[in-house]
Order: C-alpha cells, then structure tokens, then sequence
C-alpha cells in the first residue's frame, strides 16, 4: 500500500552472490537489538545478514531468555554456517522466567530450540562491539532495555563514552508514528487515516527507556543521528503471494534470503493474507 515501496527492490538486497558480498569499504557495521515476537523480527535478522551493504557485528535480544539465544545462535551457525562468535549475542536479562519465542515459524526456520547462555550482557555486548567498530550503527526493532543500559552503564552526559574511545552513536528506532499533522494526505495508509497518535510497542515496551533516549538532555550528544521508522512505514509492506513471486527468483542468491523464502512459504499456506 505504501507508494514508495516496491518489489522490485529486492534485487538490492540480492545483487551480489555470497562470495563477494562484503568486498566493498561501504559496508556498514551493525548492532541489531530485537526481541522474538513475530516472524517481522527473524527475518530482519535474515535481511540484515544477506544484505550486501551490511555487516551484522552483534545481536542483543530482549528479554533475552536462553531460549531465545538458542534460536539466534541456530539460526547463526547452524543454518547459516556463520564463524563461531562472528557475530556477538547479547541478553537484558538471560534469567528471564519465560522463553518468550514462538514456536511455529521460528523453530521450523532455527530448528528445534532449547536453552543456550549468552555471549554477555546486552549493554556490555554493545560496548565491546562499539568499542572494535566506532563507526558502527544501532538497529532497533524492540523496547529500547539494551540500549539504555547501555547508555546509562558506558556514556557521560556529555555524550562520550566514560573511556574515550568511541565517537557519538548512530541509531535507527523502529518504533513510534507520524500522524496526519505530519504525513500528506497521499502519503497516509488508509488504516492511519485521522489519526495523530498511534502506540507503537517497541517504544511503550520500555516507556521510561524510550523517554530517556529520545528526550533526554543528557542523551543530546550521545547520538551523532536518531532515525525513527515509523509504524506507517511498517505496515505500508506487506509481504503476501505477489510478493513471495517476486523474491522467488533471488532467493537461492544467499543462504539467508532462502530461509526467508521458505519460512514465509510455509507462514502463507498457513495466513493467505500474508505478513
């Protein structure tokens, strides 16, 4: 529904074959902070992976149950054959009483799931990541817990790291709404119409984060850049049998793209609607 976003541009994402994916200097470092909840969030991680221009350092996960970390790791290393620790997993909390993963979609995509600990901590993941790749980018697709911990554990209040060694952060917030009062009417999804405010999860999941991160002085030199996705543009893709067509003729271009493939091929005999 959204007529910015077309199809046709997965042949970004699959330009390249797996050999030669990260041969170019314009390759991006990320930390991607998710949780479990739904498919959306599995096949970020895949995007992220097989994407050309990116190159997935550390995943810190919320709650971050040992089941969760089980999937991750999985998906990882044995699905995708990763290096052992090439990519860090981090928790909020690895004694979380719940595993908070689904199994449908998520155990026939990482396999069967069962507890695993965590290569650290959420917010000191971050740190260590950030302090190898200073130039890297944080993703967010979840309640901000990891980043603030990280933020309160690692970062002065004037936006320096409490050793000196990394450079004010870049961050990309999936979360939050921009409503009629912000959005031409020809850009409005019809769902969104009339509408100035709209709750979003990955931001009321941890309210007192959020309000710290994004309307802290203290957080005003802490972030070089804070880029919010909004829900609109989350709900403006819609990944349904016309676009399952289209990604049929990448997805056997990275390993990645082929559990995206399959996963949502088993999700749509299950919800015709799609995702």
């Amino acid at each position: 529904e959204n007529p910015l976003i077309k199809p046709e541009n997965l042949q970004l994402i699959a330009r390249e074959p797996l050999q030669t994916q990260h041969a170019h200097d314009t390759s991006i470092d990320v930390i991607y902070d998710m949780e479990t909840g739904d498919p959306d969030d599995l096949f970020a991680v895949l995007f992220l992976i097989s994407h050309p221009m990116a190159r997935l350092r550390a995943i810190t996960l919320t709650p971050g149950t040992l089941a969760q970390v089980s999937a991750i790791r999985n998906l990882l290393y044995t699905k995708l054959g990763m290096p052992l620790k090439s990519v860090l997993i981090g928790s909020a909390n690895p004694n979380h009483s719940k595993p908070c993963i689904p199994n449908g979609i998520w155990k026939a995509v990482c396999g069967p799931i069962t507890e695993s600990e965590p290569d650290g901590i959420g917010c000191d993941i971050i740190h260590e990541t950030i302090s190898k790749y200073p130039d890297c980018v944080i993703v967010t697709g979840a309640p901000l817990t990891n980043l603030y911990a990280y933020v309160q554990k690692y970062c002065t209040v004037d936006g320096l790291n409490k050793d000196n060694k990394t450079k004010p952060l870049r961050w990309i917030c999936q979360g939050g709404f921009a409503g009629d009062n912000v959005v031409p009417s020809q850009w409005r999804l019809s769902k969104f119409n009339g509408k100035k405010f709209v709750p979003t999860w990955n931001l009321n999941g941890n309210l007192k984060a959020a309000q710290y991160l994004l309307l802290s002085e203290d957080c005003c030199k802490v972030f070089a850049k804070r880029l919010l996705v909004s829900k609109n543009v989350c709900h403006g893709v819609i990944y349904d049998y016309t676009f399952h067509a289209k990604m049929k003729p990448y997805k056997d271009r990275h390993k990645a793209l082929r559990l995206i493939y399959d996963g949502m091929d088993a999700y749509l005999k299950k919800k015709k609607g799609g995702k």
